[in-house]
Order: C-alpha cells, then structure tokens, then sequence
C-alpha cells in the first residue's frame, strides 16, 4: 500500500496482513483494543469514513465483528447566542448542534 496514512495506521495498531482476528488472544496482538474514527460531518468526512471502514472489512473482517471500530459523531454546527443585553456582547452561551434537524430546531424557536 502506498498511502502514507494507512500505512501509519497500520503499523500504529500493530495490524497484519493476512492475521484472523477472531479470539480474544488474537486481539491481545493489536496495540490497542478499539480504533475511533473521528471526521467532519460533511460529505467529505462521510467518504473518508466510508473509506476506512471499507479498508477494514476488506482485510480485516473479524475486526467489525469483534466491535472492533467506533464512531466518534462530532457537531455539525455550534450555534453561539447572546446571554441578554450585555454593552461588550463578548458574553455568549452555544449549542452543539449534532444534525441539521437539531440545528432547524433549535434555530426556529
């Protein structure tokens, strides 16, 4: 593989080519126990995801049936609003909004 950055992944988790993760002892053999994916909640984020997640199950199956990905869903949106009628209005409170129907929501009313 010629990508740099899946070559660091791999070689950070300590995967093999080849290896069967399907016992417990097996899994003793990685770095660490979970792999947390963290990307934009935008379309590019979902592709490079999708990417990944690709990779993995192509050659690593066991490794999703072992639960071993996770999902880090980051906020879409942080939506900042004034705490009453300050003169310097450096003062805000915010919202994570984790979706677009939270951010509709929490915009409307």
């Amino acid at each position: 593989m010629e990508n740099a950055e899946i070559n660091n992944i791999i070689k950070i988790v300590g995967l093999q080519y080849k290896e069967k993760y399907t016992s417990p002892e097996s899994m003793l053999k990685l770095r660490y126990g979970r792999m947390m994916i963290m990307t934009d909640q935008d379309q590019d984020g979902s592709h490079i995801k999708g990417l990944l997640i690709n990779f993995i199950h192509h050659n690593w199956p066991d490794l999703l049936k072992q639960n071993f990905l996770e999902e880090f869903i980051t906020p879409l949106v942080k939506v900042h609003f004034l705490i009453g009628l300050q003169k310097n209005r450096k003062k805000t409170n915010f919202r994570y909004s984790f979706s677009m129907l939270l951010y509709s929501e929490f915009y409307c009313c």
